[in-house]
């Protein structure tokens, strides 16, 4: 009984986060016409929607049982068991129903017209983050959207180009590598990679900062106007994290948890003050962080049930190639958890993030 209630529940809970989302969808939209021409995505793994499958790099989802919830089943490089924010983002606001890789080989003209994502897992502020893992940094990622815009002219000519880039909505997301990667995950190997080295946890967070603030400029030169830019979620508590912590009974890694906190609350003013700057610009500080907190320590208000493992393997540690080696051990129903894999959320999790950008942020910038 009890766990027929516990699935009654999972499924009502995902009828209202789909409800809202289409509550949204009809809000935003008014007569049927997108407010925004085209959603453009910049960022990392929780963004990264196949941009890696064709480089060198072992920074990959292509395969099972990534995907598996997917339309079709298929692993198309996103580090989900289904669909990301971006695609949820995408559908509730008109435009289509999933964003491509903008390096997909079978990307076509309307995916260009309608927007693409330039995010690549393993990325991150710090370009010393993407050269760790050979994946492509955020100035590559700013040089393929001035690419895009090319593309885009020959596709519909200048004058339409120029209203869908500077009416479009741009979706930014990253740091979370930054800190997972190049500061906390010590390589006593390529000691180059380290910022611990060479940084105060305070120093470093001011220093992504900075270059945060940077990659924002070059975007508004480059024709951006309305930017939703994500802070970060509660890095301490993913599974990796607590498997590290294993001897300790695994719980949150604080330390890191406060880092996260830290980059939120200088991150914010930063991009308050980034768009008082540049004339005609709306620039929205997403609060990820939150929206975590939320579904962890009250998971049952999302309809979650399990919040310190993923669904992959045993969900303990497994994240990439160790997914498709333990894909047997994997959970049957990714819904009750919040997490795919050690590291990333499960399409359930990405959607309750979509619906909770929908009602609090995307009103701003339609304003």
């Amino acid at each position: 009984m009890a766990a027929l209630w516990k699935s009654e529940f999972v499924s009502t809970a995902f009828f209202v986060v789909s409800f809202c989302l289409t509550i949204c969808a009809e809000v935003v939209q008014g007569q049927g016409t997108p407010r925004f021409p085209a959603l453009l995505v910049l960022g990392d793994s929780t963004l990264d929607a196949g941009n890696n499958n064709g480089i060198n790099t072992p920074a990959k989802s292509n395969f099972a049982p990534y995907g598996r919830d997917f339309p079709g089943g298929v692993p198309t490089g996103r580090f989900s068991n289904g669909k990301l924010t971006s695609d949820f983002l995408a559908s509730a606001l008109g435009i289509k129903e999933t964003i491509p890789a903008y390096l997909d080989p079978q990307l076509t003209s309307n995916d260009l017209v309608t927007g693409v994502t330039f995010a690549s897992a393993g990325s991150g502020y710090d370009n010393a983050t993407a050269e760790s893992g050979n994946v492509i940094s955020f100035d590559q990622q700013i040089s393929y959207f001035r690419q895009y815009q090319s593309r885009l002219r020959g596709i519909v000519g200048e004058q339409e180009a120029s209203r869908i880039i500077s009416d479009s909505l741009y979706y930014i997301g990253t740091g979370s590598a930054d800190f997972g990667v190049s500061y906390f995950n010590f390589n006593p190997r390529n000691l180059r990679y380290n910022r611990s080295l060479q940084f105060t946890i305070s120093q470093y967070v001011d220093y992504l900062i900075s270059l945060g603030a940077g990659y924002i400029q070059k975007l508004y030169n480059a024709g951006a106007r309305k930017m939703l830019v994500g802070g970060l979620s509660i890095l301490g508590c993913s599974p990796s994290e607590r498997t590290y912590l294993a001897l300790a009974g695994r719980p949150c890694n604080d330390r890191i948890n406060q880092a996260s906190n830290e980059f939120n609350r200088k991150w914010e003013p930063t991009l308050a003050r980034l768009q008082a700057s540049l004339p005609g610009s709306t620039i929205v500080y997403s609060d990820i962080y939150n929206i975590a907190v939320q579904a962890v320590q009250n998971p049952s208000y999302y309809g979650f049930l399990e919040v310190t493992r993923g669904c992959c393997g045993t969900g303990l540690a497994e994240v990439g190639q160790q997914c498709r080696q333990a894909a047997r051990l994997s959970c049957p129903d990714a819904d009750r958890f919040i997490y795919w894999d050690s590291v990333h959320p499960t399409q359930r999790m990405y959607q309750v993030i979509a619906n909770v950008v929908m009602e609090r942020d995307i009103p701003t910038l339609l304003n």
